[in-house]
Protein backbone atom coordinates (compact mmCIF):
# COMPACT_ATOMS: atom_id res chain seq x y z
CA UNK A 1 0.00 0.00 0.00
CA UNK A 2 1.49 3.24 -1.17
CA UNK A 3 0.59 5.56 1.84
CA UNK A 4 2.31 9.67 1.86
CA UNK A 5 0.06 10.52 4.75
CA UNK A 6 -2.81 9.70 7.44
CA UNK A 7 -5.64 11.97 5.12
CA UNK A 8 -8.33 9.56 4.03
CA UNK A 9 -6.79 10.44 0.71
CA UNK A 10 -3.59 10.05 1.11
CA UNK A 11 -2.72 6.83 -0.47
CA UNK A 12 -2.75 4.59 -3.53
CA UNK A 13 -6.24 2.71 -2.24
CA UNK A 14 -8.25 5.91 -2.00
CA UNK A 15 -7.16 7.24 -5.55
CA UNK A 16 -7.84 3.92 -7.11
CA UNK A 17 -10.94 3.76 -5.90
CA UNK A 18 -11.68 7.34 -6.60
CA UNK A 19 -10.82 6.12 -10.30
CA UNK A 20 -13.20 3.37 -10.20
CA UNK A 21 -16.15 5.74 -8.85
CA UNK A 22 -15.37 7.90 -11.35
CA UNK A 23 -15.49 4.69 -14.23
CA UNK A 24 -18.37 3.67 -12.61
CA UNK A 25 -20.33 6.83 -13.23
CA UNK A 26 -22.45 5.88 -10.14
CA UNK A 27 -23.29 7.70 -7.10
CA UNK A 28 -24.45 4.51 -5.93
CA UNK A 29 -20.77 3.13 -5.57
CA UNK A 30 -20.44 5.67 -2.85
CA UNK A 31 -23.37 4.10 -0.97
CA UNK A 32 -21.76 -0.02 -1.78
CA UNK A 33 -18.71 0.95 -0.65
CA UNK A 34 -19.48 1.98 2.90
CA UNK A 35 -21.71 -0.72 3.09
CA UNK A 36 -19.02 -3.20 2.67
CA UNK A 37 -17.67 -2.01 5.65
CA UNK A 38 -21.12 -1.44 7.58
CA UNK A 39 -22.19 -4.86 7.24
CA UNK A 40 -18.84 -6.99 7.46
CA UNK A 41 -19.60 -10.36 8.28
CA UNK A 42 -18.30 -11.47 11.89
CA UNK A 43 -16.17 -10.08 14.14
CA UNK A 44 -13.00 -10.57 11.91
CA UNK A 45 -11.72 -6.74 10.98
CA UNK A 46 -12.15 -5.35 7.29
CA UNK A 47 -9.26 -5.28 5.07
CA UNK A 48 -7.29 -2.08 4.65
CA UNK A 49 -8.12 -2.33 1.37
CA UNK A 50 -11.94 -2.21 1.50
CA UNK A 51 -11.36 0.65 4.66
CA UNK A 52 -9.16 3.33 3.15
CA UNK A 53 -11.84 3.10 0.01
CA UNK A 54 -14.52 3.21 2.80
CA UNK A 55 -12.93 6.37 3.82
CA UNK A 56 -12.69 7.80 0.42
CA UNK A 57 -16.58 6.97 0.18
CA UNK A 58 -16.72 8.65 3.87
CA UNK A 59 -14.89 11.57 2.18
CA UNK A 60 -17.34 11.72 -0.86
CA UNK A 61 -20.48 12.08 1.29
CA UNK A 62 -18.85 14.80 3.69
CA UNK A 63 -17.85 17.11 0.71
CA UNK A 64 -21.49 16.92 -0.51
CA UNK A 65 -22.00 17.90 2.34
CA UNK A 66 -20.05 20.90 1.57
CA UNK A 67 -17.54 20.09 4.04
CA UNK A 68 -14.91 18.66 1.72
CA UNK A 69 -11.36 17.90 3.26
CA UNK A 70 -8.42 20.55 2.12
CA UNK A 71 -6.62 17.80 0.37
CA UNK A 72 -9.51 17.24 -1.69
CA UNK A 73 -8.72 15.93 -5.25
CA UNK A 74 -9.62 17.95 -8.06
CA UNK A 75 -10.96 14.42 -9.94
CA UNK A 76 -13.50 13.55 -6.24
CA UNK A 77 -14.49 17.61 -6.75
CA UNK A 78 -14.93 17.62 -10.39
CA UNK A 79 -17.63 13.92 -10.04
CA UNK A 80 -19.81 15.54 -7.50
CA UNK A 81 -20.46 18.34 -9.52
CA UNK A 82 -21.61 16.29 -12.27
CA UNK A 83 -23.72 14.08 -9.69
CA UNK A 84 -26.15 14.69 -7.14
CA UNK A 85 -25.31 12.48 -4.17
CA UNK A 86 -28.58 12.77 -1.42
CA UNK A 87 -27.46 13.36 1.35
CA UNK A 88 -30.19 11.31 3.69
CA UNK A 89 -29.82 9.74 7.20
CA UNK A 90 -29.38 6.64 5.94
CA UNK A 91 -26.20 7.74 3.90
CA UNK A 92 -25.07 9.28 7.11
CA UNK A 93 -25.55 6.92 9.40
CA UNK A 94 -23.18 4.37 7.36
CA UNK A 95 -20.26 7.14 6.25
CA UNK A 96 -20.33 7.25 10.11
CA UNK A 97 -20.57 3.67 10.92
CA UNK A 98 -18.40 2.63 8.61
CA UNK A 99 -15.83 5.64 10.01
CA UNK A 100 -16.44 4.29 13.60
CA UNK A 101 -15.36 0.44 12.31
CA UNK A 102 -12.42 1.77 10.84
CA UNK A 103 -11.76 3.57 13.44
CA UNK A 104 -12.06 0.96 15.90
CA UNK A 105 -11.85 -2.46 14.48
CA UNK A 106 -9.95 -2.73 11.34
CA UNK A 107 -6.90 -3.78 9.76
CA UNK A 108 -6.19 -0.49 8.79
CA UNK A 109 -6.29 0.58 12.27
CA UNK A 110 -4.14 -2.35 13.07
CA UNK A 111 -1.78 -0.65 10.71
CA UNK A 112 -1.80 2.96 11.66
CA UNK A 113 -1.81 1.80 15.81
CA UNK A 114 2.02 0.63 14.79
CA UNK A 115 2.82 3.80 12.38
CA UNK A 116 4.81 6.88 14.12
CA UNK A 117 1.77 8.84 12.25
CA UNK A 118 -0.78 7.29 14.30
CA UNK A 119 -2.16 10.06 16.19
CA UNK A 120 -2.40 11.89 13.23
CA UNK A 121 -4.43 9.13 11.88
CA UNK A 122 -7.02 9.56 14.29
CA UNK A 123 -6.99 12.95 14.08
CA UNK A 124 -8.17 12.88 10.67
CA UNK A 125 -10.28 10.82 11.23
CA UNK A 126 -11.93 12.80 14.28
CA UNK A 127 -12.08 15.63 11.44
CA UNK A 128 -13.85 13.81 9.41
CA UNK A 129 -16.19 12.63 11.70
CA UNK A 130 -16.99 15.89 12.74
CA UNK A 131 -17.49 16.93 8.97
CA UNK A 132 -19.93 14.49 8.65
CA UNK A 133 -21.91 15.65 11.95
Amino acid sequence: MGVWGPESFANDEALDWLCDLIDEDDPFFVHNTLDIIVDYPGDEPPEAWDCSCALAAAEMVAAAKGKPPPEFPKAANVWLERHNIEIDPQLLTSALKAVERVRTNSELQQVWDDSPEKDSWYKSLADLINRLN
